[in-house]
């Protein structure tokens, strides 16, 4: 099976946040290598692990994207990319932040 991809906000008034849903075969901790074992579901919500891996979708958080947002590969990919910068660059910037709302009068200036 192929990944899903989601988004949601992890508080009211808070940044987007990408989720990955999967159900794949596990990897070797070490060396990367596809395990001969059963696929177990996996979400990852803003490159975090919901719960541990489960072969039981219920058991490892699947539950959870019901009530978000169906999004692209790519766009996932780019929340992903401006969460990496925005932690870099500016830790002021939401996207650095998303457990926090977004307070319009913190905001760094655009230019």
């Amino acid at each position: 099976m192929t990944a899903t991809f989601y988004k949601t906000r992890l508080v009211a008034g808070g940044p987007w946040v990408g989720v990955r849903v999967a159900c794949e075969p596990p990897t070797d901790p070490l060396t990367g290598e596809v395990l001969d074992r059963s696929p177990m579901w996996s979400v990852e919500i803003d490159g975090e692990l919901a719960r541990a891996p489960s072969p039981d979708r219920d058991g490892a958080g699947v539950f959870l994207v019901e009530a978000m947002k169906p999004i692209s590969k790519d766009e996932f990919n780019y929340l992903r990319r401006v969460k990496d910068h925005a932690t870099k660059v500016d830790p002021r910037y939401p996207e650095a932040r998303p457990k926090k709302a977004i307070d319009i009068g913190k905001l760094p200036p655009i230019f």
